[in-house]
C-alpha cells in the first residue's frame, strides 16, 4: 500500500493506525497530509518542500500562486488592511499589498512578527511553569493580533489557543471559555474537512469548558459534534472517544434531571 500528500486527504494516521475519512473507492489512492492543514498555503508549501522536497500541487495549492491566492488562503494568512474604510486583505507577510486599494502593510508585517515572538515566549514560560509571564505575553499577542490577522486567520487561531491554556493554568476558567469559543471559528476556518482530527479535540475541550461554565446545552451541542468526528478519527474503541461518551452521558443525565424539576 502506498500514500501520497494532498491538502485534502481522504485518511489520516493515527499511532500507526489508517483510518479513511472519506469515502475510498477499491484501487483509489490513499492520501494523508504530511503537515499541519490550518496553515495558510505558503506555509504548507515552504513546510512540505522543506521536509520532504517537493512542491504540493494538489487541487488546493495549484490554482494559488501567492498573488493569486484563493480567498480561504488570504483570510488565512493574510494582513487586514489598515486603510479606513477599505476592508481589504493582503495575501501575505511576503506580499504584502491589500488587495482591494494597493496600500503596502509593511507595519503589519512588523507586527505579525511581534505577535510570533510573544507566542514563542509564552510557550517557553508555561514550559517553566512560569504562567503569570506566559499570561502577559499571551494577552499582549491577542491585544496585537488583528493588526495582523483576520479575526479567523491561522496567527488568531494559534494565539486563541495559547491564551486558552495559559487561562486554565491559572484557574481562569471563564475566560479560558471565551478564548476557546473564538478559536473554534478559526478552526471551522481553517479545517475544512468536517472530520479533520484537531476540530474534533478542540470541540471536546469546548464542551468541557461550556460543562463547566454551566452552560449545559452549549455543551451538549459541542460534545456530539466533537463525538461525531473522533469517532471516525480516533475509533470508536479509542479511550478519548470512551471519555468523550462518559461526559456526554454525565450532560445527559444533568439535562434530565433539570427537566425534571
Amino acid at each position: 500500500m502506498r500514500t501520497v500528500h494532498p491538502d485534502e486527504p481522504a485518511a489520516l494516521c493515527l499511532l500507526q493506525v489508517l483510518r479513511a475519512t472519506a469515502y475510498i473507492a477499491a484501487g483509489e489512492e490513499i492520501t494523508i497530509t504530511y503537515v499541519e492543514l490550518g496553515q495558510p498555503m505558503l506555509m504548507r508549501r515552504a513546510e512540505l518542500q522543506e521536509g520532504y522536497f517537493f512542491t504540493c500541487n494538489c487541487a488546493r495549492c495549484i490554482a494559488a500562486p501567492d498573488a493569486d491566492m484563493s480567498m480561504e488562503d488570504v483570510m488565512l494568512g493574510g494582513l487586514p488592511c489598515k486603510s479606513e474604510g477599505c476592508g481589504g486583505v493582503a495575501p501575505s507577510e511576503t506580499n504584502n499589498v491589500c488587495r482591494s486599494c494597493g496600500l503596502e502593510l509593511k507595519e503589519s508585517v512588523a507586527v505579525a512578527k511581534q505577535v510570533d515572538s510573544l507566542l514563542v515566549n509564552a510557550q517557553k514560560k508555561r514550559d517553566k511553569l512560569e504562567f503569570d509571564d506566559a499570561l502577559d505575553y499571551c494577552e499582549e499577542a491577542r491585544d496585537l493580533v488583528l493588526e495582523c490577522s483576520t479575526s479567523s486567520g491561522f496567527r488568531s487561531m494559534r494565539v486563541h489557543d495559547e491564551l486558552m491554556k495559559t487561562y486554565i493554568d491559572v484557574n481562569r476558567w471563564e475566560d479560558a471559555l471565551l478564548a476557546c469559543r473564538h478559536s473554534i471559528h478559526c478552526y471551522e476556518a481553517a479545517y475544512e474537512m468536517s472530520t479533520n482530527p484537531l476540530m474534533g479535540l478542540q470541540l471536546f475541550m469546548l464542551g468541557k469548558l461550556e460543562l463547566n461554565q454551566g452552560e449545559l446545552d452549549r455543551a451538549i451541542a459541542a460534545l456530539e459534534e466533537a463525538l461525531e468526528i473522533l469517532e471516525v478519527t480516533h475509533g470508536s474503541e479509542h479511550f478519548l472517544v470512551g471519555d468523550l461518551r462518559s461526559k456526554l452521558a454525565e450532560c445527559y443525565m444533568a439535562q434530565k434531571a433539570g427537566a425534571g424539576k
